[in-house]
């Protein structure tokens, strides 16, 4: 036996111990059964959770696809080009700004919209504008492959967690199962134990 084989079987043989199933006679039937129902729960769990996060992944992706969609439906891209200075005494990294929207389709129109201070008249800035009020609104925002990964990752750490608690439990319930079957097999030893005991003769006396 190696030097770190004591150490291993303290530090990390737990699980690994708690798994093994072999043929130690001092291995009970809650042993074996804590083992089995322990690989069995790790089987699930390697064909379960993939799929899980896989679904829960392309559950997000398509429901990002389509709030991406309901956006784009709702704002179009048009031309800004500012008119004046911005402000630039307040100290803010944004202040509003007068601005003329040139939008293919319709005549030009004024607008206000925020821009680093120190923007010069004349630029020209791509925009998005709503479909019905002309006002300036955000980009369409694209978050599908965000959302997804977010959501396989959220899956995996709640299986992961899942699984830890139910191996912890499968413990506990199994602990308290040999400790009942030990205080049963006591009670009828330890009349046994304790007559041998007070019947044996003292080898300290001569």
């Amino acid at each position: 036996m190696s030097d770190w084989e004591p150490h291993r079987r303290r530090y990390g043989g737990t699980l690994a111990g708690d798994l093994q199933t072999d043929a130690n006679p001092l291995r009970r039937g809650a042993d074996r059964v804590q083992a089995w129902t322990g690989r069995l729960l790790l089987l699930l769990a390697a064909l379960l959770l993939p799929w899980a996060a896989f679904a829960a992944g392309s559950s997000a992706y398509h429901a990002a696809v389509h709030s991406s969609h309901a956006q784009a439906a709702d704002r179009h891209p048009a031309t800004a080009t500012t008119t004046g200075r911005p402000d630039t005494m307040t100290g803010a990294p944004l202040v509003p700004v007068p601005v003329r929207i040139t939008d293919p389709g319709h005549h030009p129109y004024a607008a206000l919209t925020r821009v680093r201070p120190g923007t010069p008249v004349g630029t020209r800035l791509p925009v998005y504008v709503d479909n019905h009020s002309g006002r300036i609104v955000p980009p369409p925002h694209d978050a599908r492959l965000q959302t997804a990964a977010m959501a396989v990752t959220s899956t995996a750490l709640v299986g992961g967690l899942l699984v830890w608690a139910a191996l912890r439990l499968l413990g506990v319930v199994v602990d308290r199962w040999r400790l009942v079957r030990w205080q049963r097999e006591w009670r009828v030893v330890e009349p046994l134990w304790s007559a041998e005991s007070h019947g044996r003769p003292d080898k300290g006396r001569s």
